[in-house]
């Protein structure tokens, strides 16, 4: 026998519904160096947690904000470079935990496979954790990425302040016949 039931009641949610979408219009130009007629789209992610009946939802915002060729290679080079940095440095705790394992290891493939496995699968957070913390560390986020997206996805603010003006301007709402939105 089917009940009815109020989705509305089981899960209160904000007058904001998160699947509707937020349209951003931006300056023709880079968000990094305002180089003009970017070629490439740089991704902003933001996530947004609620607790709910029976579980939890998370809501992801995605905006691409334009950036050219040579301002995408440079926040290419430092993700790949953090990447390395960290995949070295687990290299290097591998091999030193290598040469001080147990002479009993020796013997038997099996074990050492498994005991190399588990291994690998209890460092993997905490290498994980290394990425995020070289990151802080040696390029914060103004270094590598171009802008910050609020959790409910509706709002960007630009690391470069130049930029930020020119979006504000358009957004404010720009002339008809200016032809600097992308």
């Amino acid at each position: 026998m089917p009940m009815d039931f109020d989705v509305s009641d089981a899960y209160p949610m904000d007058d904001v519904d998160p699947c509707e979408p937020t349209d951003f219009s931006f300056p023709n130009c880079c968000c990094r160096c305002l180089a003009g007629s970017p070629a490439k789209l740089w991704k902003i992610k933001s996530e947004q947690s609620k607790m709910l009946v029976g579980g939890s939802m998370t809501t992801t915002h995605e905006v691409q904000a334009p950036v050219c060729s040579a301002c995408f290679s440079r926040l290419m080079t430092i993700r790949w470079t953090l990447l390395s940095a960290t995949g070295l440095l687990a290299l290097v705790t591998a091999a030193g935990l290598w040469f001080v394992r147990p002479a009993s290891l020796d013997t038997d493939p099996k074990t050492l496979l498994m005991v190399c496995s588990l291994t690998a699968i209890f460092l993997f957070p905490v290498f994980c954790g290394v990425y995020f913390l070289l990151g802080a560390i040696v390029a914060p986020r103004r270094i590598r990425g171009v802008a910050d997206l609020t959790k409910t996805g509706d709002k960007i603010t630009f690391y470069n302040p130049d930029y930020q003006r020119l979006y504000l301007e358009l957004a404010a709402g720009p002339p008809e016949n200016d032809s600097r939105g992308w």
